[in-house]
């Protein structure tokens, strides 16, 4: 599945060795999905095929109330990280001046990418 190509914005502070993007500073938005990650619909005109530099995300939306929540999750999952707590915000965003993207997400700026896997342990001890 082809996308277009945004960049990751993170602190220089920040170290989260939990986000499975550690380390990467770009990723493919392939298309969108409205059942976390289950089926994508394909981003109109995407003309990238995700690579190890820049794998493969979905736009996630999400309806609460009157508002619609875009997020962007993990396409491929390792089996290292099934049956981890996420994928939820680790403190990273993306964004591309590109105009699909603005127009798959509905907004005209960055959104949460939500990479960050904890182990079953790790997300107990965190939500204390």
């Amino acid at each position: 599945m082809k996308g277009v190509t945004a960049n990751i914005f993170r602190s220089k502070s920040f170290t989260g060795s939990q986000n499975l993007f550690a380390g990467i500073d770009e990723v493919t938005v392939v298309g969108t999905t409205r059942d976390r990650g289950k089926t994508i619909q394909p981003l109109a005109g995407g003309i990238f095929e995700p690579t190890d530099k820049a794998p493969a995300v979905a736009l996630m939306i999400r309806e609460m109330g009157d508002d619609v929540i875009v997020t962007a999750i993990p396409v491929n999952l390792p089996d290292t990280l099934k049956g981890c707590a996420g994928p939820m915000m680790g403190g990273t965003f993306i964004h591309t001046s590109d105009a699909r993207f603005a127009q798959a997400t509905g907004v005209y700026g960055a959104i949460a990418l939500h990479d960050r896997y904890e182990t079953p342990q790790q997300f107990r001890d965190n939500s204390r």
